[in-house]
């Protein structure tokens, strides 16, 4: 029985929407005809397509979004991408039917290796992380400076991806179950993937100064992860008085557009 008692969990929805979830590429060449979703492509649009992914991937850029502690200062920063001329979520769009998210992520992987040497939060899909694909890509070269981010509600295989987790972080690498929610089913599927940190999202953050519930909560689950030597990370403040309120709750790390922005990276 764990010693945070899920009861004290309200149901919430709120979610706020980070991209990057990455999982490896299917190639083959398009029939005549493909279907996409529930549209039905014909070879020539499947290329246009395709060639309008190819352009963003090439035009691909990233920015970078500071973590920090309770005195203010860097400890690491998220990656996230930024293409071009189009948002992050159009690119998604492209990549999911046609299963082009290996592709995506080769590339951002290769861009996070040009960055300047610092701790980086990187999100990966749960795949990437079960085959042990991640352990080919450029980011084990510089493993001791990557924390890897899932975002718990993408594992469906709990049970292989604890395995997973526990190989990789043998590896070398460190781990963040990402977009915990202020839900029992959250708390439920996240409890046996805890691993070096544990990012809560915005469900959590959102006024929590004025919901003393929400507060007793969140110190429960603080003290769970701490218990168990899991850095617990708060994404999405916004208010001076969000972030007040979450360093009196021992909470580790501290992200969001209170802290700073996300900045593109220039070369």
């Amino acid at each position: 029985m764990s010693d945070l008692d899920p009861t004290i969990l309200n149901t919430r929805t709120t979610q706020e929407y980070e991209i990057d979830a990455l999982e490896p590429t299917i190639d083959a060449s398009p029939p005549e005809r493909l279907a996409c979703g529930t549209t039905e492509l014909r070879a020539d649009d499947f290329q246009l397509l395709r060639a309008t992914f190819d352009r963003h991937l090439a035009d691909m850029r990233l920015a970078t979004q500071p973590i920090v502690t309770a005195d203010g200062d860097t400890w690491a920063s998220e990656v996230l991408m930024r293409p071009l001329d189009a948002s992050p979520f159009d690119v998604i769009k492209l990549a999911q039917p046609h299963h082009w998210f290996g592709d995506l992520a080769a590339v951002i992987h290769e861009l996070v290796l040009k960055l300047s040497p610092a701790t980086y939060f990187v999100n990966v899909h749960p795949s990437e992380l079960v085959s042990g694909s991640i352990l080919t890509t450029p980011l084990y070269k510089i493993k001791d400076r990557i924390v890897l981010e899932v975002t718990e509600h993408d594992c469906d295989e709990l049970a292989e991806m604890r395995k997973s987790m526990t190989r990789l972080s043998a590896k070398g690498f460190s781990l963040a179950i990402d977009d915990i929610k202020e839900d029992r089913a959250s708390f439920e599927r996240t409890e046996g993937l805890l691993s070096s940190f544990a990012k809560i999202d915005r469900s959590w953050v959102d006024k929590i100064d004025q919901k003393p519930a929400r507060q007793s909560a969140l110190l429960s689950f603080v003290e769970y992860c701490h218990q168990r030597n899991v850095k617990v990370v708060a994404e999405g403040i916004e208010r001076q008085e969000e972030f007040d309120v979450l360093k009196d709750l021992k909470v580790d790390l501290f992200q969001g557009y209170f802290i700073a922005r996300p900045k593109i990276v220039t070369e």
